[in-house]
């Protein structure tokens, strides 16, 4: 059997290990070679910078992105899409989120990228429902609370703002999204909240309240592994575009549903 060969960017942090622990166990999949700043022991080569993985000549079929902003869009810009490598794009806490997808899109014109800031399925679908559910209450306050361990590195979290963001596409009017609020709610808004503490994976939920009543959904990820999952399913969408002749284009968890 032909295996895939798989690059982890971000191969030493603790999903990048995930991710590297579950290729192994696969009989079509291999890790072909990793990305990441720290330096340790592996079985496959690992590479510090862009000048070195560029150098090596080495080429894998696809990349799975676990690391942070700067790294993933140096990758991105500077290694998969001049060589049109396909690559999933799970990192999140961009500094400007606008701009940043406005380059991952521009580099989707020459290669196949996938982005989505959370890789579970369960959570796309948690989307469909808020779009369907939010027009349907219209004089409800909407508020989200995420609660991840106390390692996180970005708050609020990408999923956070991707359940606000799905309301608001379907509201006859947009609300303002205002993150971890000091003053009076305004009943034009949905708040986000966040909250990091020991080792949560990750809960989100959001609540539609009025004076008399509260309504309540909650996503609970109990292990990486669901997320590990995700990216690797992503990649196999994409290395699938790619057999069917697809070039290049912008995908993310919709796509796969």
């Amino acid at each position: 059997m032909e295996q895939t060969k798989i690059m982890v960017s971000g191969c030493h942090g603790k999903m990048g290990q995930i991710v590297c622990d579950l290729i192994n166990k696969r009989e079509d999949m291999e890790i072909f070679c990793g990305f990441d700043i720290a330096t340790k022991d592996t079985t496959f080569p690992v590479f510090n910078t862009i000048e070195d993985l560029e150098n090596s000549c080495i080429i894998p079929d696809v990349i799975i992105d676990f690391s942070k902003p700067d790294c993933t869009m140096n990758i991105l810009e500077n290694f998969a899409e001049p060589l049109r490598i396909p690559m999933v794009i799970a990192t999140t806490g961009f500094s400007d989120e606008k701009e940043a997808l406005e380059k991952i899109k521009l580099c989707a014109q020459n290669t196949l990228v996938f982005l989505s800031s959370n890789m579970s399925y369960t959570v796309s679908i948690f989307e469909q429902i808020l779009r369907d559910l939010a027009p349907k209450l219209p004089g409800h306050d909407i508020e989200i609370l995420e609660i991840h361990h106390n390692r996180k590195v970005d708050a609020p979290s990408g999923t956070a703002k991707s359940l606000a963001k799905a309301i608001n596409a379907y509201l006859p009017k947009p609300r303002e999204i205002v993150f971890n609020r000091d003053s009076k709610r305004n009943l034009n808004e949905i708040g986000i909240s966040s909250l990091r503490c020991g080792g949560v994976v990750g809960t989100h939920t959001v609540i539609f309240a009025t004076e008399s009543e509260t309504f309540e959904l909650t996503h609970r990820a109990s292990s990486r592994e669901m997320f590990a999952e995700g990216a690797l399913k992503a990649a196999e969408y994409l290395l699938k575009q790619k057999s069917n002749g697809i070039s290049h284009g912008f995908f993310n968890m919709k796509n796969m549903m």
